[in-house]
């Protein structure tokens, strides 16, 4: 019972409820929940923000967009939002816009140490737009400044991987450590894909996005 509940208080709830249905997969729920939250409080970039995640997730990447845009009105200083959009754009095959909102988050939080991952989105997206030689120019001298205890990341290793220094048969053998986002030898199938689509062999990128589908968590980012 919510009654004596302010409209921003039971947002919150609906909020909260809407994010532990977005975990369980169970987005219809999840979209539910945020859309009440948002009815509550229209101001709640949050839980535009969280909407748009679950959109994109669920495939629906106009509504993913549209959320996403209000969730940036809102609060400009959330790079999360940014980085969430630029992942809508790439998979509507927008890549210049994937692009300029990754690179929009790598200059809000240029210190991040999940920067070898959104710097494989903006590699990614760019040799996508058809300028492959410059990204990976940029991609190797961010890998340079990588430090010592990085080679045991899985992002560490698909940086190699889209920099030609291993073939994505050796990315997918090495061993791992537990590095800023965690020990995920799985995830690294779905960028073994997106190489062998950004290589033209289609039919090989369907393997391992399937495989990606069959073995990753539901939990997994991408």
């Amino acid at each position: 019972d919510y009654k004596g509940f302010k409209n921003s208080q039971r947002a919150v709830v609906y909020y909260n409820r809407g994010n532990v249905y977005d975990a369980q997969r169970d987005f219809d729920k999840a979209i539910r929940d945020y859309e009440e939250a948002v009815k509550l409080n229209p101001k709640y970039s949050d839980a535009f923000g969280n909407m748009a995640n679950t959109y994109r997730r669920s495939g629906n990447l106009r509504m993913a967009l549209s959320n996403y845009d209000q969730a940036i009105v809102l609060n400009r200083k959330n790079f999360r939002n940014y980085f969430g959009r630029g992942l809508a754009y790439f998979f509507s095959g927008n890549f210049e816009k994937a692009s300029a909102d990754i690179r929009t988050v790598r200059r809000m939080i240029p210190k991040s140490p999940s920067a070898r991952f959104e710097n494989i989105w903006l590699f990614m997206s760019e040799a996508r737009l058809g300028h492959e030689a410059k990204a990976r120019e940029n991609l190797k001298k961010f890998r340079e400044s990588f430090h010592w205890g990085a080679a045991d990341y899985w992002d560490y290793q698909v940086v190699r991987m889209f920099l030609g220094e291993h073939t994505p048969e050796e990315c997918l053998e090495l061993r791992e450590s537990t590095g800023p986002l965690g020990k995920t030898t799985t995830r690294k199938l779905f960028y073994v894909g997106q190489y062998y689509l950004l290589n033209d062999e289609t039919e090989k990128a369907l393997e391992y996005f399937h495989r990606c589908l069959d073995e990753c968590s539901p939990g997994t980012f991408e």
